[in-house]
C-alpha cells in the first residue's frame, strides 16, 4: 500500500547528506550538455536582463523559477532512466504554473527579514554614502574611513545569513513538492517545512555542503559553477526522492498536510 506524503514524511529516514552529493555530481556527469546547457542559457539571460532596468528582477521571479522547475524534472527523467532533453527544461511552462511562481514570490518574502537585517548591517558597516557609492560603482566616492567592522555590526551580519540560510533550507523541497506530489504553492512549502524540520541538523550540513561546493566552483574561474549549480540542485532533487520517493502519488491529501503542519 503506497504511503500517503504525510506518512511518508513521519517515517523518512534519516538523509545520507554526502551521499546525494555524489549522485549529484555522476547525474550532472550523465547528461553533461543539458545541464551545462541550461546553465549557459540562464547565465545569458540574467546577463541580457541585467541591461535592462526593471528586467531582472522580472527574470528572477518570473523565468528563473519555471527553469528551475526544469532541471528538476531533467533531473526526476535521468534519475529513473528516461530520454531527457533539452527541451523538457521548459516542461516548467507547461503545468503548474501560477503555484511555482506564488510559491517563489512568498519564498522570498519569507526571506525578507533575513534580507532587511543584511542591508541594515551592510550600511552600518560601510556607511549609507558608500553603499550608494558601490551601488552606482564609483570607487572615487568611496571613504574607506567611514567603514566600522565593529562587533554589533559584523554579529548582524552573521544573524542575516543565517536567518537567510534557514529559511532558505526550510523551502528547498517546494518545487519537487508542487511538481511531483501536485501540491499547490502553500501546502507544498508547509511539507517542505515539515520534511526539513524532521531531519533539521542534517540539511543544515546539506547547507554547508552546498555552499562549499559552489564556493569552489566559483574558484575555477567561475566555469566550475556551470557544474556544481545543477549538481547542486540534482542533489536536492535526489535527497527528495530518497526521503519520500518521488513519484509516490498516492493518497496525497492538502488539507491532511496542512492540519499535520500545523499540529
Amino acid at each position: 500500500m503506497k504511503k500517503t506524503l504525510e506518512e511518508s514524511i513521519r517515517t523518512s529516514k534519516s538523509p545520507i547528506i554526502v551521499n546525494y552529493f555524489s549522485q549529484g555530481f555522476n547525474m550532472v556527469f550523465k547528461k553533461p550538455i543539458l545541464f551545462v546547457g541550461i546553465m549557459l542559457l540562464l547565465v545569458g539571460i540574467s546577463y541580457l536582463a541585467s541591461k535592462v532596468v526593471g528586467l531582472d528582477v522580472a527574470q528572477s521571479f518570473l523565468l528563473q523559477p519555471l527553469l528551475m522547475m526544469g532541471i528538476f524534472i531533467v533531473a526526476d527523467k535521468v534519475n529513473y532512466q528516461e530520454e531527457a532533453r533539452f527541451d523538457n527544461f521548459f516542461d516548467g511552462f507547461k503545468s503548474q504554473v501560477v503555484h511555482t511562481l506564488l510559491s517563489n514570490l512568498l519564498r522570498g518574502l519569507a526571506v525578507l527579514p533575513a534580507l532587511g537585517i543584511m542591508g541594515y548591517a551592510y550600511v552600518r558597516l560601510f556607511g549609507w554614502d558608500n553603499v550608494v557609492a558601490m551601488y552606482e560603482q564609483n570607487q572615487d566616492a568611496i571613504e574607506p574611513l567611514m567603514f566600522d567592522f565593529s562587533g554589533l555590526n559584523i554579529f548582524l551580519v552573521l544573524v542575516g545569513v543565517l536567518l537567510a540560510l534557514v529559511i532558505s533550507m526550510l523551502f528547498i523541497f517546494t518545487l519537487p513538492m508542487i511538481r511531483f506530489r501536485g501540491l499547490s504553492a502553500v501546502p507544498a512549502m508547509s511539507a517542505s517545512v515539515k520534511l526539513v524540520g524532521r531531519h533539521f541538523p542534517n540539511f543544515m550540513l546539506f547547507a554547508l555542503l552546498a555552499i562549499l561546493i559552489n564556493l569552489a566552483g566559483a574558484l575555477l574561474l567561475i566555469v566550475g559553477l556551470l557544474v556544481t549549480i545543477p549538481a547542486t540542485y540534482c542533489a536536492i532533487y535526489i535527497a527528495f526522492d530518497d526521503l519520500i520517493e518521488a513519484r509516490e502519488v498516492d493518497g496525497d491529501n492538502e488539507d491532511a498536510i496542512m492540519n499535520h503542519f500545523i499540529s
